[in-house]
């Protein structure tokens, strides 16, 4: 069993316990857990963990057996999963991936991540899934489960059929102005807020979308961080959208305010639906 973390350097030096057990129909596994701290490098794995056993055994699954991989917020940890920007996912396989960039680079490229509609959260700073039915195949001595907490971004991109068209003048610096209300600590009070403050993006569409960043300048200057939206939620536009903002400004989550996300934390989002506000 390979338990491999990977992290943002915007996350550097916070904890997590990453988890996993199994089951089948007579018998439920213990949770192995192991706490992960974030380090700085989006290549080297923070958390790389190797432990040994016998399949069917202890916390060993079995092929056919059913495993549930989970991301734990307890004791003094302070990472907060982020709804559809975090990601499980799992390979078996024969191939020994080292800690290093080209090996990790090389496992995320062959595992299997978990849809983010099989992530459901049972409590307060508990993520899981569970991949039924495991193939671990006989001749495949190892089992990655994967823990990517990575921030997604973006970038824009610019063509024109000669180099001196929009291709190389600058096409890509995009600063569109939305509206929104203020910061808030979580979906259900962002929903409720008026948007009407004027803020800015950097990507192409009319609201800010995942992997943009957001600012209160018009400039949209990245070399100054003071302009950038502090983290939490906002409701955005006028169709009652609302958009999760991390530590360094970037857009990680967004959905409809119709369908909220929150349970007694509101610092821990989970899916329900409900009818109005």
């Amino acid at each position: 069993m390979v338990q491999v973390g990977i992290s943002s350097s915007e996350d550097v030096g916070k904890f997590i316990h990453n988890e996993f057990k199994w089951d089948d129909a007579n018998i439920s596994s213990p949770v192995a857990s192991n706490m992960m701290t974030f380090g700085s490098d989006v290549q080297i794995a923070s958390q790389y963990f190797i432990q040994s056993g016998t399949r069917s055994i202890g916390v060993y699954p079995y092929s056919g057996s059913n495993v549930t991989v989970r991301s734990n917020k307890i004791n003094f940890d302070d990472y907060t999963w982020v709804v559809n920007n975090d990601n499980f996912a799992w390979l078996s396989s024969n191939t020994l991936y080292d800690n290093n960039s080209t090996d990790i680079n090389a496992l995320l490229a062959a595992a299997t991540t978990v849809p983010n509609s099989a992530v459901n959260s049972p409590s307060s700073g508990l993520y899981q899934a569970t991949i039924s039915s495991i193939n671990l195949p006989v001749g495949n001595q190892y089992l990655y489960l994967i823990y990517d907490y990575r921030t997604t971004n973006s970038a824009s991109f610019c063509y024109d059929a000669s180099v001196v068209g929009d291709a190389c003048c600058g096409c890509g610096d995009f600063c569109t102005p939305y509206l929104s209300s203020t910061v808030q600590a979580s979906i259900a009070i962002a929903c409720v807020q008026p948007a009407s403050q004027t803020y800015y993006h950097d990507g192409v569409n009319v609201l800010p979308s995942i992997g943009d960043t957001v600012y209160s300048s018009s400039t949209c200057d990245d070399s100054a961080s003071s302009t950038r939206l502090q983290s939490g939620y906002y409701e955005v536009g006028s169709n009652n959208e609302w958009i999760q903002v991390s530590s360094s400004g970037v857009v990680v989550s967004n959905g409809s305010c119709a369908i909220k996300a929150f349970n007694s934390s509101v610092n821990d989002p989970q899916i329900s639906t409900i009818c109005s506000i």
